[in-house]
């Protein structure tokens, strides 16, 4: 709580070797961090601390990063991957809710430890991932050596159409670990979310799915029925199906 309290204040009081202090005195202590952005108008180095305190909290996992007075932008994230890529793999949680993630920034995400085997739940909702960026979150998911144990995956109101599910759909035939999939609130069709349903069908672990508030989704539609007809078929562990 202490590292919290001064980060939040560091661009009013920006005293870094109290921040390092502080750090060196956490890093094998504090296992769960909470950032809530804001404008480094007054630190010279702008969010470099922010790939330090990742990479020195040896056992950190549960990571989360808030919007607040303004997003993370180009120059934070940046430095959110760069400490991702020296941390120590400990990391099992990410979450990054409306933070003002775009198509652009998501290939560097493969840059970090998002590989790393302890990561089980990415949770990107609200930000706009759009097509290109969820194709290529879908090829890093592809990697078989990538997110060996992911079991939750949120990226409800990113901005997903067909295209982008298509690609999720082949992701999930490769990590059929997910237990709890989350796409709701996004801009597919009925035959996108279909593609996604259908190779759901095939995980033997898949426990939770909302594919709701699909804005172009409506009425009856063939696909659909054969794909929801096949999950129901097949699958034993599904709990909860949010249409």
């Amino acid at each position: 709580h202490n590292l919290q309290e001064l980060v939040g204040k560091l661009n009013d009081n920006p005293d870094f070797k109290l921040l390092y202090d502080t750090l060196m005195q956490s890093q094998d202590l504090l296992t769960h961090f909470d950032l809530v952005t804001f404008n480094p108008d007054n630190i010279k180095s702008q969010y470099f601390f922010l790939s330090r305190i990742i990479e020195m909290l040896s056992h950190l996992t549960h990571l989360t990063i808030s919007k607040g007075e303004k997003s993370l932008g180009e120059k934070g994230f940046k430095e959110l991957v760069k400490g991702m890529a020296k941390s120590s793999g400990s990391l099992q949680v990410l979450d990054m809710r409306y933070l003002g993630i775009q198509e652009a920034h998501v290939s560097k995400l493969a840059e970090s430890h998002l590989t790393s085997e302890g990561l089980t739940t990415i949770i990107l909702e609200g930000n706009h991932l759009g097509t290109e960026g969820t194709i290529k979150l879908s090829q890093l998911l592809l990697k078989h050596l990538s997110l060996p144990n992911l079991s939750e995956l949120n990226l409800r109101s990113c901005h997903i159409t067909d295209s982008g599910m298509e690609a999720l759909a082949e992701a999930l035939l490769v990590k059929r670990n997910i237990r709890k999939l989350n796409l709701s609130k996004n801009n597919a069709t009925a035959n996108g979310v279909a593609k996604v349903i259908t190779n759901l069908s095939y995980n033997p672990c898949i426990e939770e799915i909302n594919l709701s508030d699909m804005s172009n989704v409506g009425g009856r539609n063939d696909s659909l029925v054969n794909a929801l007809t096949k999950l129901f078929q097949l699958t034993v562990s599904l709990k909860e199906l949010i249409l």
